[in-house]
Order: C-alpha cells, then structure tokens, then sequence
C-alpha cells in the first residue's frame, strides 16, 4: 500500500477513502490525529471555567454525609444531576485532589473524548458508513471545548451513551442496557433516545423482553440512587429527573428568536411537547413501514409477546439511524439548548447528514451551519435561526429516506432467450442506457452498507449493498417480466400434477448492490424466500445488471456450475452486459454460481426475486 501511494497517490488516497478494506487504517489515522489535536488544544488554549467547581463543590457536600438532593449545592446552583453523575465525580474528586489537579482532570476529559471518537467510528464501521466519512469527526472546535476546556459532565453520559448504541447494533442486548441505564443515571438527557429505542427492541426482540428491559432500567435507577433515595425520595426525582425545569433564556442556542416573553411561556412548552410527540409518531411510522406499519407491528407483539413484533431484521444501520434520529428529534424541539448540549449530537451529525438524499453541497452547508450557530457566542437571532433551519433541513431529509424508485419502462420488442434449459434465462435490453443510468445515480445516493465479514459455512461476500422493502415497486416489476415468464419450471417437491407454472409477483424486498475492484460474491446457492410482506415463496432470481462492459467493467460475470455425473463442474458465464435481466432457479434446484472479483470498474445490480404461490 505504500509503495502504491508513493508511485499513485492521488488513486491511493481514492483507495483509501473509499475501499471498505481500509476502514480501520482511516479510522486509526482519524483517532491519532485528533488525539493529538487534542492535546495541542489542551497545551495552547486556556481552560474555562463554568460548572467544574461546582460538581465539586456539590461532591464535596455529599463528602461530609449529606444525601438530600434539596440541600446538596454548589456555586452555581443546587445538584440537578442522577446519581451517576454523583459516582463518577466521586472517583474524579478523590483523584484530581478535588479538581485543583487540572492537567489531570483535563487528560481524563481528553482520554474520555478519544474514547467517544473511537467509539463513533465503530458504530459507523458497523453501519457500513464509507470511510470517507470519519474525516468530518474531528473538525468540531465547540465539541473539544466541551470535552478538554470546559469538563462537562455530558461528556461522561454521551460516552456511555455511544457505548449503548454499539452494543445494540451488536445485538448484545443485556450488556447495552447497562450501558444506556448508566447514561442515564448521569443526565437525564439520554431519555431522548428511549423512543427508538422502544422501536427496535419491540421489533427485534418483542414485547415480553421490552418490558424486561424497561424494567431493568428503571431498577437500575432505583439500585444506584438507593442512598439519595432513602434520604428524600421526592428531593431525589425533583432534582436530578424534573422534567418541568426551566433554563435562562440568556444561555440558549435554541428558539431564542421568540423573545423571552414567549420562550419562558408555558403554553409554548406544551406545544414543543405535542411537536415533540407528534413528530416522534410520525416517524415510528416510517420505522416500522418495512413491517406493514405501526399497528400490525404493534398487535404481532401483543398477540406473540415473546417473539420479534418485526418483519424486517434490524440491521446494525438501522439501529443507528433509528436512535441518532430520535435523539435528534428531541434537541430539535428542547426549549432551551445550552453550548454544552452540542456534545449531545455532534459525533451523530455526520452519519445523520449522511442519510438524507441531499446533493453533497447541502449536506456540507448542513455541517458548516450547525458547527457555526454552535460557534457564535453568545448566540444571536441569526445563529438561532440557523440552527432551526439546519435542523429542519437534516429532518426533512432522513424523513425523505423513503426512496422513490426510478421508472422503468415496459418494452415490447424484447426476447427472452435461454443460457441453460430450465435454469438460466436472459432479457437483453431490459433497461435502457438512461434507465441504467438513473439507477446507478439512485445506488450512488443511498447510504449503502458493507456486507458483513462471512460466517461459518456462509460464502465470502465483500460489496456494498442496500434493501428497500417496497410492495408497490415489486409490482411494477412483476408487470414488466409477465410478459416473458408465463410458464417457468418449478420444483418436483411441489404437491402439483403441473411442472411448470407461472409467477404471481416479484419479491417485495428490493435489493440494490454496487461492487468496486476486487469485490466479489463466492460460489453459493441462492435459498428460497417467503415474502413476509405478501405470503409468496421465491423460485427464481432476478438480478438486472444496471453496468457492464460498456461501461469499462471487467470481471464481475456470474458464473454458474453445471453438476454433471462423473464430470468435473462445468463453468458457464453469463456476461455482463448493460440492462440485461438474468434469471436463474434458486431454492432445491439453484446450481452453484458466484460472483467473480470485479478487476475494473464498478458494478450495479438491481436484484429482487420471482414470487410463486403454492
């Protein structure tokens, strides 16, 4: 690789930036670089002081035996944190000599923001963010104040928080409960992620463990705040979970061009709550869209309580779209943000930015005009209102990550000819060049995903990939090939006197894939699938070829093993050859094929499959 990037380094920077295989080499240089950002932040920028002294100041009163919230104070006012917060500055008074230690006390904050960073980029490894993407991490000059110049105590929840979010998409479920419940236990902020999280534990683990997780962390709560609790329970809820507290408006980043007459309103607080929780339901019902919506979902898990409410696997991308995006929702209808607040989200911003279908230039103007209104101090009208209009935007655009395909339209002068009786047939011409070409423009906009690396008997696959359940589009589909798939061969295990029939729809999961040099999928067999969505059972594959030679693409073929008696495995390539539509039999009579290692160019498929009822 080296050698490479001295004799091409502008295709090896391209490489790098892009080729998945080199995500934790990017991720590695993103983490030393900042580290020691940080510490040139830490040796060259004056430390300021805000709240520091009066955690301590608070901890000291807890020191000398006192457990009442209501008469724990410090310089700025009284303790309004969960009793985690109370633990960890516990740790950090005795070994920071009360926090008069400030290069210490700094180094930890520093050592907690590389954990964060590094942290962040695994959840983006395992979404299947692309590597270029971790270079936007570093850039915040408002999140390394709040880690190294400021020592907030978001900073020790937000952590934990990511910690949560990669243990879920990990499907590690138990541990990533204590972990959310330890975010929780020291600001209360990290309620702002429960909904989607109620989200996808219902569908991915169902109603019994959903309660069983709720139930943890609420003991959770009650376990590590026994002390404060038995002092004066009512002092303990009010101050570190009052949902009904009001900031000064003096410190606000958010809504300050309402005035302060009507921001201190509390009409205005309650119409905050009902966008809040109007805009949360509305997108509940785009997250559970792929499962028939909201209210099937809802009555699969009451009817089966303990089996998964979902249709749809929750993939580790959309764990963290879904909880990013509810933690979102909440910043963007909070009455009052303060600057510390921006650590809520910031890490967050370039994955969310990244899932809107905005053209590059507004996804970049988004970034900028956050990380600036963040910037202004003491915040302005103008800073205000970007920040809403920057909000708003990134809003409407994950809301639009329901994806509207490009048309295709029907042809009638098209054949469909055979490569192999009764197992490989071939539609030339399927999609026109420009149809192709809309489609890779569609691919190139999603936020595509990585496969993941093989399991044990599982066939070695490396490509980017992205699935879109769409019943309305499988249709369209189906209409179009009805036409040349009127009679297809179907299994002899079928309870049926007829051999061949016809198909009845198109898989509603619509698969979209983009494979880059050196990519490839191994010799496998393609399993038959019932359709959650419509009850109907796969027999054939359908992958339409939206590149091909024409386009500069070598390898890349499909290439099929004919099993023959006493004979070796005999080799037939389907070529690669643009708007062309291969069909071949999957399930019990699927021959063995694989995808061979694209050597130039890049390749993009558009897959779903032919439906049978039986």
């Amino acid at each position: 690789m080296i050698s490479h990037f001295l004799r091409h380094p502008f295709q090896a920077l391209c490489e790098l930036l892009t080729n998945p295989r080199y995500f934790g080499a990017v991720a590695a240089l993103v983490v030393v670089g900042d580290a020691v950002l940080t510490q040139l932040i830490v040796r060259f920028i004056p430390y300021t002081e805000i709240d520091w002294e009066t955690y301590m100041a608070q901890i000291a009163v807890i020191m000398k035996g006192e457990t009442d919230y209501s008469r724990i104070s410090g310089p700025t006012g009284p303790l309004v944190y969960p009793a985690g917060h109370v633990y960890i500055h516990q740790l950090l008074y005795k070994i920071t000599d009360a926090g008069r230690n400030m290069a210490l006390s700094q180094q930890i904050y520093a050592g907690l923001y590389v954990s964060s960073l590094i942290l962040t980029c695994c959840i983006y490894r395992k979404a299947g963010a692309p590597n270029w993407l971790l270079l936007a991490l570093p850039l915040s000059k408002r999140l390394h104040s709040i880690y190294v110049l400021r020592l907030f105590n978001d900073c020790w929840s937000v952590t934990a928080a990511l910690a949560a979010v990669l243990a879920y998409q990990f499907e590690m479920d138990d541990l990533a409960v204590l972990l959310y419940s330890t975010a929780l236990s020291i600001k209360m902020s990290i309620l702002l992620y429960l909904p989607g999280l109620l989200v996808l534990l219902y569908k991915r683990r169902g109603l019994l463990t959903t309660f069983r997780q709720m139930i943890t962390i609420l003991s959770f709560q009650a376990v590590i705040a026994r002390t404060f609790i038995k002092a004066d329970l009512s002092a303990y809820l009010n101050g570190a979970f009052d949902l009904s507290r009001v900031f000064l408006f003096k410190w606000t980043v958010n809504w300050r061009i309402l005035g302060e007459g009507l921001f201190l309103d509390r009409r205005w607080a309650v119409g905050l709550l009902v966008g809040h929780v109007s805009v949360l339901v509305a997108f509940g019902y785009r997250w559970c869209r792929p499962d028939g919506g909201p209210l099937p979902t809802i009555l699969r898990g009451i009817s089966r309580p303990s089996t998964p409410a979902g249709l749809v696997p929750v993939s580790p991308d959309y764990v963290a779209t879904v909880l990013f995006t509810s933690n979102l929702i909440g910043i963007f209808f909070a009455r009052s943000l303060h600057y510390q607040f921006y650590s809520w989200y910031a890490q967050q911003l370039p994955f969310l930015v990244f899932k809107t279908r905005y053209a590059m230039p507004v996804k970049l103007t988004i970034l900028v005009a956050v990380e600036f209104a963040w910037n202004v101090y003491p915040s302005t009208n103008v800073s205000s209102s970007i920040l809403l209009l920057a909000h708003s935007l990134l809003l409407a655009g994950i809301w639009r990550h329901n994806y509207t395909f490009p048309a295709i339209a029907p042809k009638d002068y098209l054949e469909c000819r055979t490569l192999l009786d009764d197992q490989i047939l071939l539609i030339d011409n399927f999609l026109t060049a420009a149809e192709c070409k809309q489609y890779i423009q569609f691919i190139d906009n999603l936020p595509l995903e990585l496969t993941p690396p093989k399991k044990r008997g599982e066939a070695e696959r490396v490509n980017y990939r992205f699935s879109i359940p769409s019943v309305d589009f499988a249709e369209r589909l189906h209409s179009l090939f009805q036409p040349y798939v009127l009679s297809l061969p179907t299994p002899s295990t079928w309870r049926t006197s007829e051999s061949r029939h016809s198909p009845v729809g198109c898989n509603s999961n619509i698969r979209l894939y983009k494979y880059n040099p050196g990519q490839h999928f191994g010799a496998h067999y393609d399993d038959s699938v019932r359709d959650p969505a419509t009850g109907l059972k796969s027999e054939w594959t359908i992958l339409m070829y939206l590149s091909g030679i024409e386009d500069g693409v070598e390898g890349g073929e499909t290439i099929f093993y004919l099993e023959q008696k006493g004979k070796a495995r005999e080799p037939i390539a389907a070529p690669l050859t643009r708007g062309t539509a291969l069909l071949h039999r999957h399930g019990s009579e699927c021959l063995l094929h694989e995808g061979s290692p694209v050597r130039k160019g890049t390749k993009y498929i558009l897959r779903s499959d032919l439906m049978f009822k039986y």
